[in-house]
């Protein structure tokens, strides 16, 4: 699997990574109303055009994605006919790699990515109610040793 960071990214690319952002939302947190990702899609398309963002190839489809601002991974998304192969697995670890500590923030009900995140070394360090969602977050970090 090859994960690279882009270092310019073009219209195809941004639709296909906007397209795995919000389908993955969507499945993966059901517990909140589509609409809510729907509503959010312009604001983070403009986001993802100024993060760091690193994809993961099949072939020459991109198939997975995280988006980071300095050491703050906003997401990890793989879309879901990929998901389960060590897609996200190879997307963390490219990640870790490159930095001495990551941060995140993952749904407390979002038990596959919780449970994700604790097996690659992650630590939770704080909890808070997300006002928007009124959901429980974790707020999770990881440092190299």
């Amino acid at each position: 699997m090859k994960v690279e960071k882009l270092t310019q990214i073009d219209e195809q690319q941004l639709d296909n990574i906007m397209a795995i952002w919000l389908d993955s939302n969507v499945e993966v947190h059901h517990f909140i109303a589509a609409s809510y990702w729907q509503d959010a899609y312009d604001e983070v398309k403009l986001q993802i055009k100024n993060a760091d963002i690193f994809v993961a190839y099949h072939v020459d489809k991109i198939v997975g994605f995280a988006g980071l601002t300095a050491n703050y991974i906003a997401g990890i998304f793989v879309v879901s006919e990929y998901r389960n192969q060590g897609i996200g697995g190879c997307i963390i670890n490219e990640l870790k790699r490159r930095y001495s500590d990551l941060e995140l923030d993952v749904y407390q009900k979002n038990e596959s990515a919780l449970v994700f995140y604790q097996h690659n070394g992650f630590k939770t360090v704080r909890q808070s109610i997300e006002a928007a969602t009124d959901e429980l977050e974790l707020q999770m970090k990881w440092q190299k040793n």
